[in-house]
């Protein structure tokens, strides 16, 4: 049911992106598979790490598709907004006032719920609070009075990397077990490694923003909103391109996580076998070995938005090299212009003041300075 989840997201950028019925195919499978996990009693946890590889994806594909940074700027995409941040909201409210199970049903917490609670669910309200503050500083880009004023540009472009790295400092130590589950024979120290991969997506994301706000890319024509897709500049094209690959990283490690730690595919897949199988396994090269797929999975998933890209942005590397040759053929043709008008007029001068006898000698002379 999972894979279908993130098959149906993918193809949403991919080959049902002009299809409105491919759109609703998809949508429809997403909901219909999320539905099928509630119904199987899937840990909340489990559907957790899974949103938030599904929103990494989300932004992963946009900053592909050429935006700068996440902008719902259609109903649909403010109603995906709408849905991941009522969900991080009610993560955290379950840890503090109100409780919802899985079935729907509501109920409040005594007043002192979150004193009494564990520290590491205590950290859970923190992160998924910050969660919510992200995707609501994205959703200002619905508004196209907020999409464009560039003071709410500035401030998004230091307000979504930093939740980016609060989120990753908690990870780095986050632990469930009371500080003694890294000497568990089956525990996986995932958390710091996607924390290593939250810090590297933050920080391509400051940078993209602060080269689109900063650079010109021609005279008048500035970008000054990260809210709006960015220029066709190579540069800038490739920032886009690495910050996709980040946040892609940051999607398929927790996805893999997901499915091997998280759904106890592991346990079939690697510890159940015999010993001979063991050999080499451990909690270090098993992490690594989900690090690696991870990245073979991010580098596929950018190719094939790359290659889905729409035409007119393909057609961006294609025309730039000829549009260059011709305006430096072009650039040529008049300096080649400029310097035999001034060469001929030079020596129709010197043919006026010196005469024909003087014409030769003095005329090569100012032809060779020329």
């Amino acid at each position: 049911m999972m894979f279908a989840v993130l098959i149906g997201q993918l193809s949403l950028h991919t080959i049902a992106r002009d299809s409105v019925i491919g759109k609703a195919i998809c949508s429809t499978a997403m909901a219909f598979a999320f539905v099928i996990c509630v119904e199987i009693d899937i840990e909340r946890l489990t559907i957790m790490h899974l949103l938030m590889g599904q929103m990494a994806l989300e932004a992963g594909a946009r900053f592909a598709n050429n935006w700068v940074t996440f902008c719902p700027t259609t109903k649909t995409d403010c109603i995906l907004a709408f849905f991941f941040a009522v969900f991080n909201l009610m993560a955290g409210l379950d840890e503090t006032f109100v409780h919802i199970d899985n079935h729907g049903s509501v109920s409040l917490h005594k007043m002192d719920r979150f004193a009494k609670t564990a520290f590491f669910k205590k950290q859970h309200c923190i992160l998924h609070y910050t969660l919510f503050v992200l995707v609501c500083s994205c959703s200002t880009a619905f508004w196209q009075r907020l999409r464009y004023n560039h003071k709410v540009n500035i401030v998004r472009s230091f307000l979504e990397p930093a939740c980016l790295v609060s989120i990753a400092t908690l990870l780095t130590t986050h632990d469930h077990d009371g500080g003694t589950s890294h000497l568990h024979e089956e525990h996986l120290a995932t958390h710091p490694v996607i924390a290593q991969l939250m810090y590297l997506a933050a920080f391509t994301q400051i940078s993209t923003n602060i080269l689109h706000l900063s650079y010109h890319e021609a005279p008048g024509k500035n970008n000054s909103c990260v809210s709006v897709k960015g220029g066709s500049t190579p540069m800038l094209k490739m920032s886009r391109l690495t910050n996709a690959f980040a946040h892609l990283l940051v999607a398929n490690f927790l996805f893999v996580d997901t499915f091997m730690e998280y759904l106890g595919c592991r346990h079939e897949a690697l510890l159940n076998g015999s010993e001979d199988t063991h050999i080499g396994l451990t909690l270090e090269s098993e992490v690594s070995t989900y690090f690696s797929v991870a990245v073979m999975l991010a580098a596929l998933t950018l190719g094939i938005l790359i290659h889905c890209e729409r035409e007119e942005h393909q057609a961006t590397y294609n025309t730039l090299s000829a549009e260059s040759e011709d305006a430096i053929c072009a650039m040529m043709d008049a300096q080649e212009d400029v310097v035999g008008n001034s060469t001929r007029g030079a020596l129709q001068s010197m043919c006026e003041v010196y005469g024909p006898a003087r014409m030769d000698a003095q005329g090569e002379k100012e032809v060779k300075e020329v």
